[in-house]
């Protein structure tokens, strides 16, 4: 039998799984409605401290469910003392359920990692190679249908689907970043460094291995992972110039072989700033990896949409760019957005992550205005107190447009309106899909007709 724990989108994805394939289980989740969905949908729920162990062969969790660190979740505990294992979805469907001859591809990172994600997926969508796309974010990969024999297994992973891996080897193993960030959840920088690693150290011999060089994480893990024999790592950076790896030059992306260098194309103008140049450098080498031809890569990559929630234009008018930018949930996210745009009226606030604003005081030179919003406020208020900015307290994100609409009435030059927490959402919103979404709908509501 077995126990699946934590039953948001992955947990219901592995229930609905189970209950198609008639394999028996039981189910936990700490949140009432979604026991009673559990129920409704045909599962049976049972408490941890209830549980008959000795029936239970194998945990199924999900990634939000602690380990380790604060402490191992009840459940975990019981595994641990009954000598029963426990995997995440990804470590499941490999192990269990898929089909011979896939290529995989693990993308991680900080920041960034959607986005690289959703270029490779758009660069296999276009050129009808078989894959699915999905893992951390989008589709769960119990989702995914049954594809012919090389197909790609494209997946975003964050950094706790890779602390429960345990078989599983990918064919490209890709970091893009790694800042401060879920340290509640691995208890230092250094664990949350060696939990990115894995990516690269589940890349099966001759496998394609790139890390992002370009922040202090970044840079430790590539050391680490060279130390540990893994010398065949591709470096990329959009900052310095790399007598063996990929770089980029203004909007060059340039490969260097023992110094020998070759440039491959060009990133479009609707891929703006150093991030998305590491982006598309990653997806390049990852395409590259799977038979793609580079001239295409970079034909098709102008045609790229983009993704919903990062630095996404939403609106362009006379007097103000509106980008909404509502992914950036920690101030590393937000850092991007402040060095690409100019003239910036930044939308700023939620429940902020263990460092604040702080790290981004240096890096307001494009600010003009700032507007605080959620509870927030007060921290990032006094976190301000030395800048020579306004700064206006909004609150809520209606009243922060309503005082732009004010400002804007004032202003001689053309802003841009810059949706860019650096927070979490859950104050007053659902998640930052529904923090982007709505911000989107008062845009639309307040200028779209201007």
């Amino acid at each position: 039998m077995k126990y699946v724990i934590g039953l948001g989108k992955t947990g219901i994805s592995v229930v609905r799984y189970f209950l198609e394939h008639q394999i028996p289980f039981i189910a936990w989740d700490d949140t009432p409605a979604l026991q009673e969905k559990v129920q409704l949908m045909g599962g049976t729920i049972v408490a941890p401290n209830q549980a008959p162990w000795h029936a239970v062969e194998e945990l199924v969790l999900s990634p939000g469910i602690p380990t380790t660190f604060p402490t191992p979740h009840p459940a975990v505990q019981r595994a641990q003392q009954y000598h029963i294992p426990y995997i995440g979805d990804v470590e499941y469907w490999y192990q269990h359920v898929q089909y011979s001859g896939y290529r995989y591809v693990g993308v991680t990172g900080t920041n960034g990692k959607s986005t690289t994600h959703a270029i490779i997926d758009y660069i296999l969508t276009v050129l009808n190679i078989p894959h699915f796309s999905g893992g951390n974010s989008g589709i769960p990969v119990l989702e995914a249908p049954k594809l012919p024999s090389g197909a790609v297994i494209n997946l975003e992973m964050s950094s706790y689907q890779l602390d429960i891996l345990d078989k599983m080897t990918f064919d490209v193993g890709v970091i893009l970043n790694i800042t401060p960030d879920h340290l509640d959840r691995h208890g230092n920088m250094e664990n949350y460094i060696l939990s990115k690693q894995t990516q690269i150290t589940c890349v099966k011999p001759g496998g394609l291995k790139v890390v992002g060089i370009d922040c202090p994480g970044g840079t430790q893990a590539y050391d680490n992972l060279i130390t540990a024999g893994h010398t065949d790592i591709i470096p990329i950076s959009a900052v310095h110039t790399l007598e063996n790896g990929m770089y980029t030059v203004g909007h060059q992306v340039i490969s260097s072989t023992h110094g020998s260098k070759t440039v491959l194309g060009l990133i479009p103008d609707t891929l703006p700033g150093a991030h998305n140049a590491q982006n598309v450098m990653a997806a390049l080498l990852v395409c590259r990896h799977l038979g793609i031809d580079v001239a295409d890569f970079f034909k098709l990559l102008p045609s790229y949409p983009g993704l919903a929630h990062r630095q996404e234009r939403i609106l362009d008018t006379p007097k103000a760019l509106f980008i909404n930018d509502s992914k950036a949930t920690n101030a590393d996210a937000t850092l991007p957005a402040l060095k690409t745009y100019t003239n910036i009226y930044w939308i700023v606030g939620g429940i902020a992550k263990d460092a604040g604003i702080v790290p981004l005081l240096p890096y307001l030179d494009n600010v003009e205005k700032i507007f605080l919003i959620g509870e927030s406020t007060t921290r990032f208020q006094a976190e301000l107190n030395d800048a020579t900015l306004s700064v206006f307290t909004a609150d809520t994100l209606d009243l922060a447009i309503n005082l732009i609409a004010k400002e804007l009435d004032q202003v001689d030059h053309k802003i841009t309106v810059l949706l860019s927490p650096a927070c979490a959402s859950q104050d007053q919103f659902q998640n930052f899909e529904h923090r982007g979404h709505v911000f989107k709908h008062l845009v639309q509501q307040q200028f779209g007709s201007n």
